[in-house]
């Protein structure tokens, strides 16, 4: 048995819950009326504490800051104008070339078949543009979480 009185954390421990505390501290908390008390006050204190009503502020929080956010305009988003535009000027810098000259890129790939050659081209375009759309949601996720 210990022969010292527990600490303010052994005894806020105990109070909280006694069987996660040791059997040394279980057995002084048996012999000793001053740590009984110690853990009894504690006790009333926790039971005190969760009673309390939960504060509240005298102001309507939400309301204040929603007036302070600027009104969304509904309509044309030039921001949706730039990223149409960006992808028809990427869609129009390589599908031209590739148009213009397709003779040459044949025959680069004169061992290949045409049909893979268009098979890679058209399967690289697409992952390409499925790529972008994924960047584009992502931005604006990004966005939306900012805002």
């Amino acid at each position: 048995m210990t022969t010292k009185h527990l600490s303010e954390e052994e005894m806020q421990q105990y109070s909280i819950d006694a069987s996660s505390c040791g059997e040394e501290i279980a057995g002084h908390m048996q012999s000793c009326a001053s740590c009984q008390a110690g853990v009894e006050a504690y006790r009333q204190l926790f039971i005190a504490i969760h009673e309390q009503p939960a504060p509240v502020f005298s102001f309507n929080l939400p309301d204040l800051v929603l007036q302070q956010l600027p009104k969304a305009k509904p309509g044309f988003s030039l921001n949706n104008f730039f990223i149409l535009l960006i992808i028809f000027t990427v869609i129009s810098l390589i599908g031209v070339p590739l148009y213009l000259f397709r003779k040459y890129f044949s025959a680069i790939f004169n061992g290949a078949l045409s049909m893979t050659m268009y098979l890679i081209i058209i399967t690289s375009i697409v992952f390409l543009i499925f790529q972008s759309m994924e960047m584009y949601r992502k931005y604006q996720k990004q966005i939306s979480l900012l805002n």
